[in-house]
């Protein structure tokens, strides 16, 4: 019986309200807006109550679920999108620097984040010409690699020929 009280005081409440905001609307365009959506709202109140009534329970039909999936394929594409953007600037920013043929791998820790784990380079065609004798190429490499992407954990320089699969 107490629910049936507060249900029609909800009823009487909304319609007060309507009432009031009725009131207060200047007749125009926009009055026509607000009193669809006051009706929606008007009807939600009224349906509201006729799952308990008839003891049906919604609580498995929310709109948030405690359970969270990850959808591992946008993950991957994104990751993937990722990494093509960093390894293209990563490729712009050496070659503005005078080094060309640098093959970059870019390996993640995870498939949940975009954390990198290592940073594979084969130098094996590597070409330098910035002019300057004697430099330590690795130092320069992995100077321009942490300016471009803040990336300070290991760097691994190979000497790879793909084709054959053989460390030379």
């Amino acid at each position: 019986m107490e629910f049936l009280s507060s249900y029609i005081l909800s009823i009487v409440g909304i319609i007060l309200l309507g009432t009031i905001i009725d009131l207060m609307l200047v007749n125009g365009q926009m009055q026509k807006y607000i009193r669809s959506i006051f009706v929606v709202f008007v009807m939600f109140v009224i349906i509201s109550p006729i799952p308990k009534l008839l003891n049906i329970d919604l609580s498995g039909l929310s709109f948030y679920s405690s359970e969270s999936t990850i959808d591992y394929d946008l993950l991957n594409t994104i990751n993937a999108s990722k990494i093509n953007e960093a390894t293209s600037i990563l490729q712009e920013e050496f070659e503005e620097n005078g080094i060309y043929n640098i093959d970059i791998e870019i390996v993640l820790a995870n498939q949940d984040e975009f954390l990198i784990e290592n940073i594979l380079l084969n130098i094996k065609k590597l070409v330098i010409q910035n002019g300057q004798a004697n430099i330590n190429k690795y130092e320069l490499i992995a100077e321009l690699v942490n300016n471009v992407i803040s990336y300070s954990g290991e760097i691994i320089f190979y000497e790879w020929n793909k084709k054959t699969q053989l460390f030379i």
